[in-house]
């Protein structure tokens, strides 16, 4: 297998490495190996995929401010009749 030396890496950098590493139970190797597979072998996304994930998410915020909205108002309404 090949192998790569790689020079000058910033401490932040490496200590976040070391970190990650650390938390994922792998060798300093190991770890930049499965960031190297992560970044190079990301799968493409479909402009349509995007476009379904994007009115997914607006679907679930306009629910979530609607909901938000309603009790609210119903909160106001029990402090107003009493």
């Amino acid at each position: 297998m090949p192998s790569i030396t790689v020079k000058n890496i910033p401490d932040s950098i490496y200590n976040k490495l070391k970190k990650k590493a650390k938390a994922q139970h792998r060798s300093m190797n190991s770890e930049i190996i499965a960031c190297l597979e992560q970044t190079v072998e990301r799968k493409r996304v479909s402009p349509d995929e995007i476009l379904r994930q994007a009115r997914m998410m607006r679907k679930k915020s306009k629910e979530a401010f609607l909901l938000k909205r309603s009790k609210m108002l119903l909160t106001k309404a029990d402090h107003d009749c009493c």
